[in-house]
């Protein structure tokens, strides 16, 4: 079979095999269900090789967009039932005479079969000094949603053009546009851990920078798909989506400012 499958809980992330460029993406067809059908990706390579994607996912790039081997490109969402949330993936190899045939992906791996477990870092390891989260809007406590099954983060509402701090240090993997995300960035924190921080007025990094915890990182606003200015933030371990609400507890003036994980 020279097309492979694979199945993972949604709010997976999907990363892109190769350095290339988004040829074609196409956002997925939502189902009366909520389950999510035919979202596609094409990324081409510069040795004439095509990676395709398709499935249940929710694109993150755009068409004409570069994008670095393991740069996050889409997240899962709800699929159909019973196969729930998946991802169809298979290569076409140029040849450099304009031909590309099919190819076998885990011919690719020196080792194919069942990866090794995931074991989900404790919020501690998170950083090592000294082992905290920071809250992305600082001067704002407000959520007016919480992340939830058909909600992928926490809306922090807030002014525009409030800054909008980095929870933790690590590399910008992803600072671009997206249609629904509006401006967003994405920080690889290391350690299995991601953020990102959507429908931002204004972004202040690009990818490829390394920023520190705390740092301003962007601007609220209200580009993309939303209703109004606010700061949509997720957290994914492992690659899947975790809820913000678990590291940053309410309190009678919403979430505490930053998570001290218990010694």
């Amino acid at each position: 079979m020279l097309t492979s499958w694979f199945a993972a809980p949604e709010g997976s992330v999907l990363l892109a095999m190769a350095d290339g460029e988004v040829y074609f993406a196409d956002p997925p067809i939502h189902a009366a269900d909520s389950a999510l059908y035919a979202g596609g990706i094409i990324l081409r390579c510069p040795d004439d090789s095509s990676i395709h994607y398709a499935g249940s996912f929710e694109p993150l790039v755009s068409e004409g967009e570069e994008v670095s081997q393991g740069q996050v490109i889409a997240t899962l969402g709800p699929g159909p039932q019973p196969d729930g949330p998946y991802c169809q993936v298979y290569l076409m190899a140029g040849d450099g005479n304009g031909h590309a045939p099919l190819t076998s992906l885990w011919a690719l791996f020196e080792q194919p079969g069942e990866p090794e477990p995931y074991t989900l870092p404790a919020a501690g390891e998170l950083l090592s000094d000294p082992g905290r989260l920071t809250w992305p809007v600082p001067e704002y406590r407000y959520v007016s949603r919480w992340m939830d099954s058909r909600h992928k983060g926490a809306d922090i509402v807030a002014k525009s053009g409030t800054p909008i701090l980095a929870t933790a240090g690590g590399e910008v993997i992803t600072a671009y546009f997206h249609f629904s995300y509006g401006n967003y960035v994405v920080i690889d924190h290391g350690n299995g851990w991601r953020s990102l921080y959507a429908h931002c007025s204004e972004l202040l990094v690009q990818t490829g920078d390394t920023v520190e915890r705390g740092q301003e990182i962007a601007r609220v606003g209200s580009t993309g798909n939303t209703t109004g200015n606010l700061c949509h933030f997720e957290l994914y371990c492992g690659g899947t989506r975790v809820s913000a609400q678990d590291y940053f507890h309410e309190s009678s003036d919403g979430p505490v400012p930053d998570y001290i994980p218990e010694s």
